[in-house]
């Protein structure tokens, strides 16, 4: 994520909810989303603690390239590659 939008560089792991999913042509979606709670009390935002904005969908597709489905911003919602396709943002993890 921090290589996406480096506005992220300054939160930890835990500013974030992770869900998990894999689908019968056996790609992985890792969507990322808010915690507001956390963010609330490490960082002094003042979000609503009960409610979250999704900001990045990131799916391992079946090649096991990592793409980048829906990105977006504290804020805003995820927006989507221009042309509606996931793009590759890795294809070796080290």
């Amino acid at each position: 994520m921090q290589k996406q939008a480096p506005a992220y560089a300054k939160y930890t792991v835990d500013a974030f909810d992770w869900t998990f999913s894999t689908d019968q042509l056996g790609e992985s979606s890792i969507e990322v989303s808010v915690n507001h709670a956390y963010t609330n009390a490490h960082y002094g935002t003042n979000a609503d603690p009960n409610s979250t904005e999704e900001v990045g969908l990131f799916v391992i597709n079946s090649k096991g390239q990592l793409t980048v489905a829906n990105f977006g911003s504290f804020g805003s919602s995820a927006q989507g590659p221009k042309d509606g396709s996931n793009t590759i943002i890795a294809t070796s993890y080290n």
